[in-house]
């Protein structure tokens, strides 16, 4: 385990007498990083140190009310016309009437 290592590296380099700032240099990592790595190996053993994911266990979903969509989009969703209904109302055709390829574009 490579933070295993660099934890090991640190502390014999600091009971050798090395300087924090010249061990920390020599293990290549940052001192917050380095102290949440030993707080893991102390409280956990060696499986502290595992990887693991950030990614949260659940993610809310937004929970869009009519009045954040009317803020957001001008009408509710049932009231807007789509790009369709307004192509065929403004060549005086039924909304079926008008196939996407003859859209002007």
């Amino acid at each position: 385990m490579e933070r295993h290592w660099r934890i090991r590296l640190y502390e014999r380099l600091r009971a050798e007498g090395c300087s924090e700032a010249l061990a920390l240099e020599a293990a290549g990592t940052p001192r917050s990083t380095l102290f949440l790595w030993r707080r893991a190996l102390r409280q956990h053993g060696l499986a502290g140190l595992a990887d693991r994911s950030r990614r949260p266990a659940r993610m809310r979903r937004p929970q869009w009310t009519r009045r954040d969509e009317a803020a957001v989009w001008g009408k509710p969703r049932a009231q807007r016309a789509t790009t369709n209904t307004l192509v065929s109302t403004n060549r005086g055709l039924r909304h079926a009437a008008i196939p996407v390829s003859s859209w002007p574009i």
